[in-house]
């Protein structure tokens, strides 16, 4: 069954996040959509997240995720990523996951639903 899955990160660890979805076998640019505070004074958005939308959720990479967010990181050779296991694991930590168990009319409702839940909003960057 596909799932939509949902993930943010915040902006500091973009670098991170996306070298962990290359790891992760899902490609190089995975966290595209600039993120920010839904209630914001500033006139200049500012970007403290970003996040990404997997709408056929595959049931190993989500069991891999889960893994790892208990501290079971996959058999990776990290070094070769550049990145120690300590590293990746506060990448891991920091993460926002959620998969959807419900079905939606269009995979951007749950991401927006994700967005609200979390106070954040797409930022036009």
């Amino acid at each position: 069954m596909k799932k939509s899955l949902v993930i943010l990160t915040p902006a500091a660890n973009l670098q991170a996040a996306n070298l962990l979805g290359t790891a992760f076998g899902l490609g190089e640019q995975n966290f595209t959509v600039p993120l920010g505070p839904a209630e914001s004074d500033s006139t200049e958005p500012e970007i403290t997240h970003y996040g990404m939308l997997h709408q056929a959720s595959l049931p190993d990479f989500r069991e891999t995720l889960y893994q790892a967010q208990e501290g079971n990181l996959p058999p990776v050779e990290w070094a070769e990523y550049g990145v120690t296991e300590e590293q990746v694991q506060a990448v891991i930590d920091a993460l926002i996951m959620d998969v959807a168990e419900e079905t939606y009319a269009h995979p951007s409702q749950h991401f927006n639903a994700v967005l609200a839940e979390n106070s954040l909003v797409q930022v036009d960057a």
